[in-house]
């Protein structure tokens, strides 16, 4: 996949660190990028922000509110701080009133990667630094080595009914766990129907996924000993928060566990995108057709294309055109995921960047066959605008659909980043592309009136860079025939689709082009070419024509524009 995606820092519940909490005040002395949790009662520059996180942008202050389940790392002292229930309060999540994550050093000066944090004794689980081995303790004191894990793979063909059945050689003495984590083909790890243990195996019940595809893998280890009667395990929570001694393996079933998340969750929250190809990069079937994955549908007349110039991340978005009747959109089914039965009673979110010129036309439908939602309209104004909904599935749903839908009128929209995740914590995706910004190649031309006949190259070459909506660019062009088209001159093929609200200047130089005066560069409004002209020294601005070109003129030019 050629996209890279980055939450929108704003909204993102998981916050790049902070320096210090306790601070009132701004510190003094403080560099571009530095962060603080402000304390109460907080005063100068950061007066009323109390709770609120500070950043330093070289001249001043920028604050982002506080959001309930917001997670960040306090540098000075070693721990992660969670925003719940109007405060900051140390480690994450909560099950039963208890914490069930902390980060710090506070243990025997050893880095302790989770705990349960309740009154009392502390179990833990923890990493020595000392001897790169972890271990795990019932009471913050007392620790024993955990053993290591066993994984393997294995494809449809190992199962049995549905089940598939882990056979261990394990020495046990109640009470005692098994942690067992499953992998699909696409190594995201799933919540299997039910697990459920035998003296030397488990079991893992895999009905409602149907046929598997590919190669799925699997880890499991154990953990015995009283001690393990606390803390829970990691893998697997009991709803009772106990682990009763059987002379069987005891592992919790899947149906019981309670997962923990930042931010809302309802039990049932998996942030993996159920949709292929969201990012709409892949077009196997050709570029005016629906991209792999996805159906074209509507009634009246209706198209879709690939579109590499108003694009939200990535290479390409989708482009949706109804020119008559009452709907036009493009679907993709995602009932086969995990299987109709698996999504009775579930919750789903649907999330998809939209970009649309007419408010009230445009928007995303839901449906399990037996209700369907909608997301908001887009609001029109040439913008990219996150539109999301979440449908609690029916108890007898039939079908999982996903429609980027265009009604009540005619008009184009475009799409990109589209995602659909169980529960409902869903992120809406921006550019970041791999260190930090888009890089490629585009071929320039030149056009006389826009015309092209006859016109040939010795050389043609562009090299842009990308980092959100502002494109570098530089380019070489050099001909070896003029053609036979007159008129005014212009540099064509840009990579990216400029703004349309103003032109953009850009540096150009020329050999064998023959003009009295100045030249000036302008990238055009809503398009793709750079406009050539020469200003007299009256001041008098005109296009450059193919009458100033001679056959073996050259052309380079470098600048930056602001793009769609």
């Amino acid at each position: 996949m050629s996209a890279y995606k980055v939450p929108e820092l704003g909204s993102y519940l998981f916050q790049p660190s902070v320096k210090d909490r306790d601070l009132t005040a701004p510190p003094g002395g403080e560099a571009k990028g530095d962060r603080y949790l402000i304390a109460s009662v907080a005063s100068g520059a950061w007066a009323s922000k109390e709770k609120y996180i500070a950043t330093y942008n070289g001249s001043g202050w920028d604050f982002t509110a506080p959001l309930e389940g917001m997670v960040i790392y306090v540098e000075d002292e070693f721990c992660i701080y969670q925003y719940r229930q109007s405060a900051w309060i140390a480690g994450t999540g909560n099950l039963n009133g208890e914490n069930i994550l902390y980060i710090g050093d506070s243990l025997n000066n050893d880095k302790q990667i989770i705990a349960m944090m309740g009154s009392g004794a502390r179990p833990a689980i923890r990493y020595l630094t000392s001897g790169s081995q972890w271990q795990y303790s019932n009471d913050g004191t007392n620790w024993r080595d955990l053993p290591g894990f066993v994984s393997g793979t294995f494809t449809n063909g190992n199962l049995s009914s549905g089940v598939f059945t882990i056979t261990h050689n394990l020495v046990l003495s109640a009470p005692y766990v098994i942690h067992v984590v499953i992998f699909d083909n696409n190594n995201q790890v799933i919540i299997p129907d039910n697990i459920t243990g035998a003296t030397n195996s488990v079991a893992i019940d895999l009905t409602s996924f149907g046929t598997i595809t590919g190669t799925w893998g699997y880890s499991y280890g154990l953990i015995s000993g009283a001690v393990v009667t606390s803390p829970i395990p990691l893998s697997y929570l009991d709803t009772d928060g106990t682990l009763a001694a059987n002379s069987d393996v005891k592992v919790a079933s899947q149906k019981a566990v309670k997962t923990f998340a930042l931010g809302p969750n309802d039990g049932t929250v998996n942030p993996t995108n159920l949709l292929s190809n969201g990012d709409f990069e892949n077009w196997s079937a050709g570029t005016a057709v629906a991209p792999d994955g996805w159906t074209m549908m509507g009634d009246g007349s209706k198209a879709v294309a690939r579109e590499s110039g108003i694009i939200k991340l990535g290479t390409y978005s989708v482009k949706v055109t109804m020119s008559s009747g009452t709907e036009a959109y493009i679907r993709h089914d995602a009932t086969s995921v995990k299987g109709i039965n698996y999504w009775k009673g579930r919750k789903i979110t649907i999330g998809c960047w939209a970009y649309a010129t007419v408010a009230n036309r445009v928007r995303i439908r839901l449906t399990d066959g037996v209700v369907a939602i909608y997301t908001p309209y887009h609001t029109g104004g040439s913008t990219w605008e996150w539109l999301s909904n979440t449908l609690i599935v029916d108890s007898s749903p039939t079908i999982i659909l996903i429609d980027l839908l265009i009604d009540t009128g005619n008009t184009t929209a475009y799409f990109d980043g589209a995602m659909c995740v169980e529960g409902e914590s869903i992120f809406a995706y921006a550019d970041k592309p791999a260190g930090g910004y888009l890089t490629g190649t585009f071929t320039p031309g030149i056009s006389f009136n826009n015309g092209v006949t006859g016109i040939t190259y010795s050389h043609q070459i562009g090299f842009y860079t990308k980092v959100g909506d502002i494109v570098f660019i530089t380019g070489d062009v050099l001909l070896s025939n003029k053609g036979s088209d007159t008129g005014a001159a212009r540099i064509t093929g840009l990579p990216f689709t400029s703004i349309a609200t103003y032109y953009q200047v850009i540096s150009m130089y020329y050999s064998g082009v023959t003009f009295v005066g100045q030249f000036e560069t302008l990238v055009e409004p809503n398009a793709k070419v750079l406009q050539l002209n020469k200003v007299s020294e009256a001041g008098v601005d005109a296009n450059l024509t193919n009458s100033d070109f001679t056959n073996t003129s050259t052309i380079r030019f470098t600048g930056i524009y602001k793009c769609i």
